[in-house]
């Protein structure tokens, strides 16, 4: 079986069906597997790894929006699918890629399909070598003066605004075109750990950790500055630092 690995999470038959049919017509991807509820999702995205996501956000046990969440940093490409429209900015603070609207047209469903495929590793940046997988080690932008490249040895954070990553390095910060999900399929995980939803930082750059007073935390990074981290990464920060709590 081969193609992009997509999962379809709805508790109604017929809404599965459209998406189904829908998928069908693409030649890039495979539907792998269907739930009807967040128990059989999160089940279902255990095992079979899917890259891309059609979530209902109203299950009978819970929420699409809740299955992104708890899935953490591995979660699939999400692309939230409900007939209420008051939950797309949460919908996007989840890191979802799109937000279908039922009734939602064939093409609207193109272009949330072809958004979550752009978001996805391109297999050729990364390869995997005898002695291991080889990582991103560098960055470059372009300018009128030339082509210029970016040690990520030197970068000490990466945030994503908007279509663009802002990069900064010593105190300089670079625009470059791209999305941080991807990017971070393409670094290495011991160098670098995204802490919110729009934010990776280089792990020897961080200096400090405090507890703000709202029971969120933040980092400080050895130039002073400080980033928020998520309660969404909690878990990867004790992990990374090995820590019992925080």
């Amino acid at each position: 079986m081969s193609g992009i690995r997509t999962v379809i999470v709805d508790d109604m038959g017929p809404a599965r069906a459209k998406l189904r049919r829908y998928l069908a017509e693409d030649s890039r991807v495979t539907v792998v597997g269907e739930a009807a509820s967040c128990r059989q999702a999160a089940l279902l995205i255990a095992e079979l790894r899917p890259q891309i996501a059609f979530l209902d956000i109203h299950l009978p046990d819970g929420s699409g929006i809740d299955l992104l969440d708890r899935a953490g940093p591995a979660s699939p490409v999400g692309i939230l699918v409900t007939a209420f429209d008051q939950y797309a900015l949460r919908a996007f603070e989840m890191d979802a890629r799109d937000y279908l609207l039922k009734p939602f047209a064939r093409e609207r469903f193109r272009l949330a399909l072809n958004r979550a495929i752009e978001q996805l590793p391109h297999q050729a940046a990364t390869r995997d070598l005898g002695k291991g997988r080889q990582y991103l080690r560098q960055m470059s932008f372009k300018d009128k003066s030339g082509r210029w490249f970016i040690d990520l040895n030197e970068v000490d954070v990466i945030t994503a605004d908007d279509h663009y990553l802002s990069v900064r390095r010593g105190g300089r910060v670079h625009l470059i075109r791209g999305s941080i999900r991807a990017l971070q399929s393409e670094l290495d995980p011991d160098a670098f750990m995204r802490i919110h939803r729009s934010i990776l930082v280089r792990i020897a750059s961080i200096r400090a950790l405090h507890r703000r007073r709202c029971g969120d935390y933040a980092i400080e990074l050895k130039d002073g500055s400080t980033a928020p981290v998520s309660r969404r990464y909690h878990e990867a920060i004790r992990a990374c630092f090995r820590l019992r709590s925080l």
